[in-house]
């Protein structure tokens, strides 16, 4: 099991590497939903690896999903240039007369990336709080460090399960 990172920049450049990572391949493959499922996936690193408090696995996976929409304005040319990318259908007419609603779409998609590389972290950084052994002396808490009565279920300054 990987210890948590010391920092919410690592974590996010992590997800970002991985959102994008599998965002790009995914869409050289020619699936649906690839950046969303990027960012997801990105989201889910980043929690994985910051996972205390749960919320901040939270803001590393979206601030992973927001990060990797830029990147992939920078990405998806390179890739179609290099004929990797597989023919796309065109932008019906309507979207090049309105360029509001075309600004409308663009906020929606950073919106749902943003979203689901939150939603990942969360999940992940919720189930690996869950799932990690309490570690600790027996008359500390693990988190907080305060002693400890004998027949605590949770610690009294933290609220942390202990036993």
């Amino acid at each position: 099991m990987s210890p948590p990172a010391k920092s919410l920049g690592f974590a996010v450049l992590c997800g970002l590497g991985i959102s994008v990572g599998v965002g790009t391949v995914l869409l050289i493959l020619n699936f649906a939903l690839s950046l969303e499922t990027g960012a997801f996936i990105g989201g889910l690193v980043a929690g994985q690896l910051l996972f205390i408090p749960v919320r901040r696995g939270g803001l590393a996976g979206g601030l992973a999903g927001l990060l990797s929409f830029p990147a992939y304005l920078v990405v998806i040319p390179v890739i179609d240039e290099a004929g990797l990318l597989p023919p796309q259908p065109g932008i019906p007419e309507p979207f090049y007369e309105s360029p509001i609603l075309l600004i409308v779409i663009l906020v929606i998609e950073v919106a749902i990336i943003a979203g689901l590389g939150f939603v990942g972290g969360v999940v992940s950084a919720y189930l690996k709080s869950r799932t990690t052994p309490l570690i600790g002396d027996e008359d500390t808490c693990p988190r907080c460090q305060t002693a400890l009565p004998s027949e605590a279920i949770y610690c009294p300054n933290c609220g942390r399960k202990v036993r």
